[in-house]
């Protein structure tokens, strides 16, 4: 990573009605934002927008479904501005330790619901002191909102799927024409690999299975192209359990009552496993599983001045 690019205290965390959810900054003016390249006929780069969980995962790998499923985002510009990219990290709650790069994300989390029940307590108590005026919504700043508007931005962008997504893109195509993002190395030497940069280091490997389909969340647009790793990060039974309660807390704010989608008791909420639309569609759930046979050894060459 270099000075300027997105970290961690970038994002902004919310909780769904059916996920946990991270909102990477939607330009970038405040910092500049992580990009993966597409393989495999995909020029333009596709930048990051929010990091969803959900538990459990909504992909299997020969017939298991694991505990839970960490997906980035990402929107592709230029001639992929119709299309979405999406990593998935399955996660598997054996682990009997805490992973502590999933457990800053927890900790986030929970501090929202902890915010949003303090808010509704204080509206409870003073309701009940005669000293909250009719019709008075409590809001929070403008600035912890941005990305909540984002959140409406985005649904916007995924309604718009039949239409390419190309439409709604249009006002902030400005913000991607920074196209270029640096790599900080260690040492000179470039037989190193250059280390990922922030989400991307919670990778648990560079192999994956690959196909093209649909978000797992309404409307569920079929313009993702898809990357799961094929294998899993191992987190602890007790951060699979801390993510469910935390699924399950959401609260509408505007009347804070509980509204979440999930199983209360486990935080679960996943899709069917959806069948091959070969033949129906341009966006075809046909998968291919990359490996290490398929890739050259390859060495990062040195950055041009």
């Amino acid at each position: 990573m270099t000075d300027g690019d997105c970290r961690f205290g970038d994002l902004e965390f919310m909780i769904t009605p059916h996920s946990l959810r991270a909102y990477n900054p939607f330009d970038d003016i405040a910092c500049r934002r992580q990009h993966i390249d597409m393989p495999n006929g995909f020029p333009e780069k596709f930048y990051l927008q929010f990091i969803d969980v959900h538990l459990r995962s909504e992909h299997m790998i020969d017939g298991r479904r694991f505990d839970g499923e960490m997906m980035m985002y990402h929107l592709g510009v230029g001639d992929s501005s119709h299309a979405m990219a999406a990593t998935s990290i399955l996660l598997d709650g054996s682990g009997t330790r805490d992973d502590p790069q999933i457990q800053v994300f927890i900790d986030k989390w929970q501090e929202e619901v902890d915010r949003v029940s303090n808010r509704c307590e204080t509206r409870r108590i003073m309701k009940e002191n005669d000293e909250l005026d009719e019709g008075k919504i409590y809001k929070r700043s403008a600035s912890s909102y941005k990305n909540h508007n984002n959140a409406k931005d985005l649904a916007s962008i995924l309604k718009a799927n039949d239409r390419g997504l190309r439409g709604a893109l249009e006002n902030n195509r400005d913000a991607y024409q920074r196209s270029t993002m640096t790599n900080a190395t260690s040492s000179t030497d470039t037989r190193i690999p250059r280390n990922k940069m922030f989400p991307y280091q919670l990778w648990p490997t560079i192999y994956y299975y690959r196909y093209s389909g649909s978000i797992p969340f309404p409307p569920c647009s079929k313009a993702v192209h898809w990357r799961v790793f094929d294998e899993p990060r191992v987190v602890s039974k007790r951060q699979i359990k801390w993510l469910g309660r935390l699924l399950g807390s959401y609260v509408n704010e505007t009347n804070c009552e509980n509204e979440s989608n999930v199983s209360k008791k486990t935080g679960e909420a996943f899709r069917p496993l959806q069948k091959s639309t070969v033949g129906s569609s341009n966006f075809v759930n046909q998968v291919a599983h990359c490996q290490p046979i398929d890739f050259s050894l390859k060495v990062h060459p040195p950055d041009e001045a």
